[in-house]
């Protein structure tokens, strides 16, 4: 699935790119419900993950870097953000979303190739958060 940025995102994306916003650290969230993310959600779209050992993952600005992927398209790309979960009963992870640490602006979600089962201790969920940007038509 693609990454979906929302309006408030792309707007704040902006700010922070012309240096009318600081830059701020984000925070990568998994949500545990069936959502389909869309440019005009909110965070009340989504169900935050809970439980099992899990905490939002913090990316410092530092974190980020300007790759070439192998199509030779330029993508922002960050450190992979891993969760080991402690679970204690099955749960599902359907996607992470991605809001300002200071402004709790959601800048983008996006849905798992699949859905994610947690099933026993030490199971493992990696994501590495990737943004492309490109001019639509």
């Amino acid at each position: 699935m693609s990454l979906v940025a929302t309006r408030d995102g792309v707007r704040q994306l902006l700010k922070t790119m012309l240096g009318a916003s600081p830059v701020e650290p984000l925070l990568v969230k998994l949500f545990q419900n069936e959502h389909t993310p869309r440019r005009e959600d909110s965070l009340d779209d989504f169900d935050e993950f809970t439980g099992h050992g899990y905490m939002p993952k913090r990316l410092e600005p530092s974190d980020w870097r300007v790759v070439m992927d192998r199509s030779g398209r330029v993508v922002l790309e960050a450190v992979a953000v891993v969760w080991t979960f402690d679970a204690d009963m099955p749960t599902t992870a359907y996607g992470y979303y991605v809001v300002g640490a200071n402004t709790n602006i959601l800048y983008w979600a996006e849905l798992l190739r699949s859905h994610v089962e947690i099933r026993v201790m030490g199971e493992r969920l990696r994501i590495i958060p990737r943004v492309e940007l490109r001019a639509r038509n």
